[in-house]
């Protein structure tokens, strides 16, 4: 690196406080970790981002649902920043996220830079509501099918399914638990499937209930844990394996007692 190009990054680093270039990391850490990212990627962009603005040495503590990034001003001073993950799934904004922490990495902007840049992701519009309601009709029909069920059977899995969808944004917005989630999707979908069941539009409501339940199944954290026990994170893979337990749980029981309480009915 010439004398020059160091002294200009210098002045860009310079521009950056310790404790906002704590913020940064733990805003990064945020976005990637909503958006569906591993720990160990999530970590490794940290680390580029801190070495960019000559912080290789800083230590960063990282699990599902914290992060903490400590740094040392030119005093030696400690600076700690800690923030609260909520894990989530959305790859589109995943894939944005992931370039807005290479450009701070390789550019090392201000931080109002950094800020704006990972506050215009994270205001991205989610895909249209039509089109996850068409798409989880879609799944839920096709499960059907593919499980030996008929073509009304299918129809009415997907039409189940929609309620899924409906609870589902209603609970994001209310930031509802996994389980609490699982538990009241599963249970509306069992509880509507035997009703429909008992008037008989269909013959088979188990049927019903596997693919009104599919878009709840937490198939992308069993992912995530596998890669984090193949990266050897075992306490992520432990934290997303209790979601993993936790969100099937509610399903269950969420089935089994609507599904009870309907038939007495």
């Amino acid at each position: 690196m010439s004398a020059y190009a160091a002294k200009i990054r210098a002045v860009r680093v310079m521009t950056v406080t310790e404790t906002e270039l704590a913020d940064v990391c733990i805003d990064v850490a945020k976005g990637l970790v909503g958006s569906g990212a591993e720990i160990y990627r999530v970590r490794e962009h940290i680390r580029k981002i801190l070495a960019a603005y000559s912080y290789p040495n800083a230590q960063v503590v990282l699990n599902p649902v914290e992060c903490t990034v400590t740094l040392r001003d030119r005093g030696g001073r400690p600076v700690t920043v800690t923030g609260e993950l909520h894990p989530g799934t959305d790859l589109d904004k995943l894939g944005k996220y992931i370039d807005a922490a290479k450009f701070i990495a390789d550019k090392h902007p201000g931080y109002d830079v950094c800020m704006r840049r990972l506050s215009s992701v994270g205001v991205r519009r989610r895909y249209p509501k039509r089109v996850m309601f068409v798409s989880s009709f879609i799944v839920a029909a096709c499960g059907v099918l593919i499980l030996g069920g008929t073509f009304p059977e299918a129809v009415f899995a997907g039409l189940l399914s929609l309620i899924v969808q409906l609870l589902r944004m209603k609970l994001e917005g209310s930031e509802a638990s996994f389980f609490l989630m699982s538990f009241c999707c599963s249970a509306a979908v069992s509880a509507a499937a035997v009703i429909v069941s008992a008037i008989g539009f269909v013959e088979h409501y188990d049927l019903l209930i596997v693919g009104g339940c599919m878009s709840v199944v937490p198939v992308i954290p069993f992912v995530d844990m596998m890669r984090e026990l193949v990266t050897g994170d075992t306490r992520s893979a432990a934290l997303k394996l209790a979601h993993l337990i936790f969100s099937l749980c509610g399903i269950f029981l969420g089935a089994g007692i609507a599904v009870a309480v309907s038939i007495k009915l």
